[in-house]
């Protein structure tokens, strides 16, 4: 599992996370991950908070999806950080055409109102780099480490898949 792999990799690092749109509200936890979700962890005088989930496209109280209405009520939630963990995307920036696909508008309206220096997310099953105002934001497939010092993605960590027939 990659995010094993990680946890024995850096076994001197806090491994932060949110949940995505496949994960069950306990998976988190049962890996020993501090889950983000409507948090922040301060480090070193950096600030991190996150926002768990998708847009809601089926029915499910197992994942976290939420309708947009919700989406900006967790987002005016968050406290201001530094940087802001999501597993979806920000609406506007990277949607797509589908439903599961369509960003949160709560991100959007929390990227205006906190000016937070990076946003990072995944969801989209892509690498890209965007700046939206004075926003980085980094969406990523597998991982990175991202230098806050520099500003450079030092290393994209690539998932070892294993499929079982």
């Amino acid at each position: 599992m990659f995010i094993q792999s990680l946890k024995s990799e850096f076994t001197d690092k806090q491994i932060l996370g949110v949940l995505s749109n496949h994960d069950y509200i306990r998976d988190l936890h049962e890996l020993e991950i501090t889950n983000l979700h409507n948090r922040v962890f301060t480090k070193d005088n950096l600030s991190v908070t996150g926002i768990e989930g998708c847009v809601r496209y089926k029915d499910s109280v197992k994942s976290p999806l939420y309708w947009q209405e919700k989406s900006e009520d967790l987002c005016e939630e968050l406290k201001k950080a530094d940087i802001v963990i999501s597993h979806n995307s920000h609406y506007g920036i990277r949607d797509k055409k589908d439903l599961i696909n369509e960003g949160y508008k709560g991100l959007l309206n929390y990227i205006d109102k906190n000016k937070p220096k990076y946003c990072v997310h995944s969801h989209q099953h892509k690498n890209i780099i965007t700046k939206y105002k004075n926003t980085l934001v980094i969406g990523i497939y597998e991982g990175i480490i991202l230098n806050t010092e520099t500003n450079k993605i030092e290393k994209i960590l690539e998932v070892e898949w294993e499929i079982k027939w």
